[in-house]
């Protein structure tokens, strides 16, 4: 339930920079939070800057009891102190996340190589040894 609340915060304090393919709305219409019906309601509602009605989905959350008026509270006060977004931020927010994703595959992947290099390291070590051994004998 907290993680929910965090995660509607999130996304309704970045307004336009949830992803243009799916809306906040989507994703709460496919987690089961919205039926249909309120999804499209609040779609109708949309300005074009949002895609969906922000004011609409904050009532509605209330009224099935998601949101408190604390959580209200907490998104004023993070609205207020937040930096206005530019029309780029979005964007720049979006690659800098998919960038960094990629960037811990990476590192994922070197480590992965970089321990399967050690380990054909010692093995041939081994082998080398036994060789020189069974030479010797």
């Amino acid at each position: 339930m907290v993680a929910l609340v965090v995660l509607l915060m999130t996304l309704l304090l970045s307004g336009p920079a949830v992803a243009q393919e799916t809306s906040l709305v989507d994703i709460l219409r496919a987690k089961g939070v919205l039926s249909k019906k309120e999804a499209q309601k609040l779609k109708k509602g949309a300005t074009a800057k949002e895609g969906y009605d922000q004011q609409g989905l904050i009532k509605l959350l209330q009224a099935k009891g998601i949101l408190e008026e604390k959580d209200l509270a907490q998104l004023q006060v993070s609205a207020a102190s937040a930096p206005p977004s530019t029309p780029g931020a979005p964007n720049v927010t979006e690659r800098l996340s998919r960038i960094e994703a990629q960037q811990q595959s990476l590192l994922a992947q070197t480590q992965t190589q970089a321990e399967q290099q050690a380990k054909a390291v010692e093995d041939l070590k081994k082998t080398a040894v036994a060789d020189v051994k069974k030479n010797i004998d």
